[in-house]
Order: structure tokens, then sequence, then C-alpha cells
């Protein structure tokens, strides 16, 4: 029977075209496809599942043809089936347009990564779906405003792409999501607080962006995260700025991973309270190479299984109530103590911490490593430079140095600060 009274096509009409225009011959497996001989029927084509109707009649449910070799444009008239839920076309080279997705009025599951995705315009009509990963798709530009229609969405992977502008307030309209996965983007920006209105989130993964701004108290609602990951390891953009949240609400996090940022003050006594006491598997806290300060709090010891990464701020203690917590870090605290945590001032080792091959070092004078957690002792000449280059730095953020003219090498850690724009040294 035709799909529409203006196709004509029947759903075996449809697939033979989608066979046909994206080089079914070619695919690495084809079994079955176009032989409707002996009792088959295109349920029996690989990659097709069916099921019947009340009247007994097969329809296709899900296409599933993840790395075949697909490659060519994606016909629309695949969105006609009627019955069709699931569409996996991963690792595959199709050039694919959602232009008649409208009509697939029972899609949930779209599965695109690994292929080409020029354009996500028309998606927004996809109103059932309630999964959507495009992974390594080659995406660009912003994220469109069409997508925050898409209220059924659960699942969303948008990560290792090019996506860039900032992230949407609408995005609070997607309160069934319970994964987003911006990963290695270009996204720019303040975190909106619209996030904390997605309380059914169990991971929120914006890492490896250009993020900047201080974190919305809002995050803090998230009750159900167990992956909360904002690290800026791979990026020079700003970073998330001001101070470490408590975040103690989120009693079911088994994941925090916020290195490499640019947080400040203290860490807070009550910081993740509730999961200490909840939440009995190991939980990875990271909050290394930041600038956060003062001394790892005794609070934490109601932690009965933890590791933390705190190498690169400016931590000038750790609470003695922590240094027999024998189960933290894998096990080193037993072997180390509170060094297993944080090699201490006037130490040092290429972790910041003892490792199960590398204990602690005395820096020997005159050489100092004033903070807690340091990967180098400095000379004199060092803590010099050091200084100079945390009062340009604060040069910088109190002047707005982000929206100069120039702003060549500007915090760039792996430039001197003689290679920074204007900067003139002497010996």
């Amino acid at each position: 029977n035709a799909l529409t009274p203006s196709s004509n096509l029947s759903e075996s009409d449809v697939l033979e075209k989608f066979y046909s225009e994206i080089g079914g011959p070619y695919w690495v497996n084809n079994e079955n496809w176009l032989d409707l001989s002996d009792g088959m029927t295109f349920c029996n084509w690989h990659g097709i599942e069916c099921e019947k109707d009340n009247e007994g009649i097969a329809h296709v449910v899900s296409i599933a043809l993840v790395n075949n070799g697909l490659a060519g444009a994606f016909p629309k008239e695949i969105f006609l089936l009627p019955r069709l839920r699931s569409l996996d076309l991963k690792e595959n080279e199709i050039n694919f347009s959602f232009n008649g997705i409208g009509n697939a009025a029972n899609l949930e599951y779209i599965r695109l990564s690994d292929n080409k995705i020029s354009s996500l315009e028309g998606l927004g009509k996809a109103t059932r779906l309630t999964s959507l990963h495009m992974t390594y798709a080659g995406l660009s530009g912003t994220i469109p405003e069409e997508i925050f229609a898409l209220t059924n969405l659960q699942e969303l992977y948008f990560d290792y792409n090019n996506l860039k502008g900032t992230i949407s307030e609408n995005i609070g309209q997607l309160t069934k999501l319970k994964e987003l996965y911006l990963f290695d983007n270009n996204l720019t920006g303040q975190i909106p607080s619209t996030v904390g209105l997605l309380t059914n989130l169990d991971s929120l993964v914006l890492s490896e962006n250009d993020l900047s701004g201080s974190l919305p108290e809002e995050l803090g609602d998230l009750e159900n995260l167990s992956v909360f990951a904002l690290q800026q390891t791979k990026k020079r953009g700003p970073g998330i700025s001001g101070p470490l949240l408590d975040f103690h609400k989120l009693s079911k996090i088994t994941n925090f991973l916020i290195g490499s940022n640019k947080l400040t003050g203290s860490i807070p006594a009550n910081f993740l309270a509730t999961a200490s006491i909840s939440n009995e598997k190991v939980i990875e806290i990271d909050l290394s190479l930041n600038q956060l300060s003062g001394t790892v709090p005794e609070e934490l010891a109601s932690f009965s299984l933890l590791s933390i990464f705190l190498i690169g701020n400016k931590i000038s203690g750790i609470s003695e109530d922590l240094c027999t917590k024998n189960s933290w870090m894998k096990g080193l605290v037993e072997k180390f103590g509170c060094d297993a945590i944080l090699c201490p001032s006037d130490t040092f080792n290429i972790y910041g911490r003892a490792e199960e091959d590398l204990p602690c070092i005395d820096c020997g004078s005159p050489s100092v490593a004033t903070y807690y957690g340091s990967i180098s002792c400095l000379s004199t000449e060092d803590q010099e430079s050091n200084i100079e280059r945390a009062i340009l730095t604060q040069f910088f953020n109190d002047l707005d140095g982000e929206n100069w003219k120039i702003s060549d090498n500007w915090l760039d850690p792996s430039k001197s600060i003689c290679d920074w724009h204007g900067i003139t040294c002497s010996s």
C-alpha cells in the first residue's frame, strides 16, 4: 500500500530507494536486500526490524546499519515509514538532511555519530525524539534554537564537533534530559542558569569548550547528577572563575571533574556533603589546576572511598583527619598518609602527590615549593618571575583583557611574560 496518497510508495519501495541511493551494492553487509522471493520480505533484509500491526501487516520499526559502508545523500522518503522508531546509521559516510523528518511521527531514536551532517535544519519537527546521538558528526555553527523544541529528549550527544556560540537559556526547556554531552566543541560564554531546571540529568558534560564566567548557583539543584565534567585541559579560553560552590545536594555524584579552570577561594566545608553520606561507590573529584586556596577541609573525612586531585592550586594545608583515610586514592593514603593527596610545601614530584613508584621529594635549599601539590621547586629567580606573572595576570583581569584589541600570548602558561604583547623585560 502507498504510504501517502501523493507518494505512491510502499515501505518496500522506500527501502529499495534507500538501498540504491546510498550505495547498497557496495555495503559491507547487504544480506537479503531486494530479495522478495520464496516468502522473503523486507523484514528479512539485513538491519531491518519489523513489527506487525493488529491486522497482521508488518511495518519497519528500526533500521540499524552501523559501520556498513553507506555513502551518499540520505533519501528523505525514509521518513515516510509510518512506524519507524529507531534509525541507527552510526559510522558511515552519509550526507544527511532532516528534510521531511516531520513525517516520521513515531521516530524516537536517532544515532548518526561519525557521519557528515552539514545542517540540523528541520530536526525540531521530530517532536517524539527521546535520544539524539551526533558525536563526531561534523556539526558547525551555533546550536539551532529548534533543538530546544524537542522536549521529549532524554539523551543529547553533540560532543566532538565544531559548535560555537553560547549555550542558549532555552536549554532549560529540555526538562526530560538525563544525559547532555557537549564535550570538545568551541562553545563560549557563561553556563546559563536555566541548566538548573534539568533536574533529571544524570550526566552533564561540558568539558573542553571555551566557557567563562562563574558557576551558576542553580547547578547545585541537579540532585540526580552522577557525572559533572567541566575540565578545560586542551583549551586556552578564559575558563570558569569565581568560587567553588558547595554542591551539597548532589547525593548521587560519582565523578566531579572541574580541573584546569580559574576557580578561587577555599573548598567549602560542606562540599558534596550528601554524596559522602549516601554514596558507597568510589567518588572521583578533580579540582586540579585552579586557583583554590586554604586548607583541604576536615569535613571531607566523611567520604569513605575518594580519589581527589588538587595539584596546581594554592593549597596551604591538609586536615590531619584526612591522613588516615586508608582507602582514599586507591589505597595510597594507607602507605603515604596525606602525601598521597598532595606533596606538602617544600616537597615535590612530577605528580604533585605521592604515587606507588615515587614519593614526595624534598626541594633542598635555596629552592622552595610554597604550596601543597607542587610538581617542581622554584629558585629565587623563578619565585620573582611568578610574582611578576601574578601581578600582570591581575592587571589583565582587572582591565578586561579578554576584550583588548591585541592580547597576544597574555596568560598563555607556555609563554614567558616577556613574550606577552606590550611587555618589555630586562635582565
